[in-house]
């Protein structure tokens, strides 16, 4: 009888720590003193019998079978013929838990190909060995199951690699999981989605960190305030010649978010969409009421067919009146 190792993708495999922290609790001994003994043998390359076995460990031919017999159903060891499989604890841990026929708190997933399972195999290995030393509890492995039915492996690993990088100390699984959800709710399943996902976030950053030099402010903003930037940025188009014409043509005693937002959002519903426009439109509102288009109360008239804007046309004061409005007082659902 020869005793044989099914994989040597996983690494060290003598007496992994799963073996002793989810399977050993669970095994009777004479299942335990067995799958021992085989690790023995297989690390010494050496073959043996069902009597060999018996006689090294005091054990009749029937507890001798009740034990395979169990090692059998925990996955733990495969029998070919006079052949004893001692299989990789990791990759039957995977594959229990794609198959659905998972532990307690594995999440049930739909099967996957045998490539997804080698790669997410490998990344669970990965992942193990780089950042828990070998000795990754059972909370993890759920997770990385759970992330794998959402994301590419490739892209867990990336996922891992990020966290250390912005996590203080020891990776925590709750962090971990934020920024998890994260991606998954921006829809990043691959790595071109990844990349474009960061390239996203990098202009972002630098137009927050632009944003903050101009209000000299050091303190990072708040969720309410980001939301807010993330509208200026993505949904009217504007970045850092947009908010410099706010800043140039107006005199914050107190600038807040509100008070830029109230601005931009003006400028934009007026269809100054643009650095260029805006800029067009502050100088024709310069003139004040010497401009062929203004009425007495300080509105552009609408110039009929060929018009500009379509849209209501905004006088200096009325931008003026809103400036004052936001300056002179604190947004309260604003933080500094």
């Amino acid at each position: 009888m020869r005793i044989i190792k099914d994989s040597d993708r996983y690494g060290s495999f003598i007496l992994n720590n799963k073996f002793v922290t989810e399977y050993m609790p669970r095994l009777e001994g004479d299942a335990v003193k067995v799958y021992l003994y085989l690790c023995v043998l297989y690390q010494g390359r050496n073959d043996t019998s069902e009597t060999g076995i018996m006689k090294a460990l005091s054990l009749s031919p029937e507890r001798l079978k009740k034990a395979v017999d169990e090692l059998k159903r925990e996955a733990l060891i495969l029998v070919e013929g006079k052949d004893i499989i001692l299989t990789d604890i990791i990759d039957t841990e995977v594959r229990k838990c794609f198959s659905g026929n998972s532990f307690s708190g594995c999440p049930e997933v739909s099967v996957q190909s045998d490539e997804k399972e080698k790669l997410l195999s490998e990344a669970v290995n990965i992942i193990q060995s780089k950042y828990f030393g070998g000795k990754m509890i059972r909370g993890w492995f759920d997770l990385i199951h759970r992330l794998g039915n959402k994301m590419e492996p490739e892209v867990i690993l990336l996922l891992f690699e990020h966290c250390e990088q912005y996590c203080v100390g020891p990776l925590k699984k709750a962090y971990v999981e934020k920024v998890a959800e994260n991606w998954i709710s921006e829809n990043i399943k691959n790595t071109e989605d990844l990349e474009e996902y960061l390239g996203k976030r990098n202009v972002l950053n630098g137009f927050i960190d632009f944003i903050k030099r101009k209000m000299n402010r050091s303190a990072p903003f708040m969720d309410s305030e980001i939301s807010v930037i993330k509208k200026w940025l993505y949904d009217y188009g504007y970045g850092e010649a947009e908010l410099s014409l706010v800043l140039d043509w107006t005199k914050f005693n107190n600038p807040t978010i509100g008070a830029f937002d109230k601005v931009l959002s003006t400028w934009y519903n007026a269809g100054l969409t643009d650095a260029g426009k805006i800029r067009e439109f502050l100088e024709k509102n310069k003139k004040g009421s010497g401009n062929a288009n203004a009425g007495a109360d300080g509105q552009r008239k609408p110039s009929g067919k060929g018009s500009e804007f379509s849209q209501r046309n905004y006088s200096e004061d009325f931008f003026n009146s809103l400036i004052a409005e936001g300056s002179g007082k604190k947004n309260d659902g604003e933080g500094q």
